[in-house]
């Protein structure tokens, strides 16, 4: 009899953090994305500006080399390069970072993008991979 509770506990116990582990932790939680509409002359080449702000104490990784990996751009807009990177102690994208492009048609245009990033507090860190983000460009 406490051999089979002993067992069923212990298989209790691995269920439970299993289950813990499963959770994802949600990254409104953390940090939250700021791309402002941006406006571009028609033809020529702008940028807009996409920014991760962290929450909760929670402050941009500096030390992490955060990634955006656009999808492929809408008819009307070019992108000078569909995945940008910060690199470790050498680029800061704490106040953002400029993404390069040219509308070449008048009108409104999402840019769908996944992004890598990283937001610390004094002793821990999370990791975002992935993480959908949309820009919108308008041209004029």
């Amino acid at each position: 009899m406490i051999r089979a509770c002993s067992v069923w506990l212990l298989v209790f116990s691995f269920a439970s953090v299993a289950l813990a582990e499963d959770k994802k932790p949600n990254p409104a939680d953390f940090f939250k994305i700021e791309a402002p509409q941006g406006q571009c002359v028609v033809g020529q080449t702008c940028s807009v500006s996409v920014r991760a702000v962290g929450i909760n104490g929670y402050k941009w990784n500096k030390e992490f080399p955060a990634k955006i990996m656009f999808a492929e751009a809408p008819a009307g807009v070019a992108l000078t390069k569909s995945t940008l990177r910060q690199i470790p102690n050498k680029d800061n994208w704490v106040d953002g970072v400029k993404v390069p492009l040219k509308v070449t048609q008048p009108g409104s245009y999402t840019l769908d993008a996944k992004m890598n990033l990283s937001v610390c507090k004094k002793d821990v860190c999370r990791l975002f991979r992935k993480h959908a983000i949309q820009v919108i460009v308008q041209g004029k």
